[in-house]
């Protein structure tokens, strides 16, 4: 890197599901490839690793918030993007997610200011992930978050592993990609 170089630019990426085998997480992987290939320097995050009760404020007005809150806050605050790819449970965001909102939000100065945030999903229902994602989009942009406009393009596509392309439409320069999991 030369002096009139930029450093590389940072990414999280995060998935929105536990789920052995979870097609979401074979999409959070496809993508930190994409995004390495890109050059940006990946964080791969299992939240696994972030143990967190579910949000109540009692917990937080003892003074108990979790270290994993905490840790996940710095590094939202960190990274130059952030990328959720999740599930929708029941047309809204998995609980995982929510409680991972619900939990960092609280910390300041604001994690979700920082980072550029990515989202997308997939999903066997009728409207794949359009509802969590516009419900996800929705809560990002309250607590202040810059969330790109489109969640579902892919240019130059091609189907990670494990993935049929059903569908392949173009709508105002954008492609978008209907996929089955294998």
């Amino acid at each position: 890197m030369t002096p009139d170089t930029p450093p590389p630019k940072t990414a999280l990426t995060i998935c929105g599901s536990l789920r052995k085998d979870s097609i979401n997480e074979h999409l959070r992987r496809h993508m930190s490839a994409k995004l390495r290939e890109a050059g940006v320097i990946v964080t791969d995050l299992d939240l696994r690793e972030f143990d967190m009760p579910i949000f109540n404020q009692d917990i937080e007005d003892a003074g108990e918030t979790p270290e994993a809150a905490k840790r996940l806050a710095e590094m939202f605050r960190s990274h130059d993007i952030v990328l959720i790819i999740s599930p929708e449970y029941n047309g809204g965001v998995t609980p995982l997610i929510a409680n991972l909102i619900s939990w960092v939000s609280r910390e300041k100065p604001n994690p979700f200011k920082h980072a550029v945030f990515g989202i997308g999903g997939l999903s066997d229902g009728k409207y794949a992930t359009v509802f969590a994602l516009s419900h996800l989009r929705d809560s990002l942009s309250k607590i202040g978050a810059l969330v790109v406009v489109e969640e579902a393009k892919a240019a130059g596509f091609t189907a990670p592993e494990g993935f049929e392309e059903l569908d392949r439409r173009a709508y105002d320069d954008t492609e978008f990609v209907v996929l089955r999991a294998g």
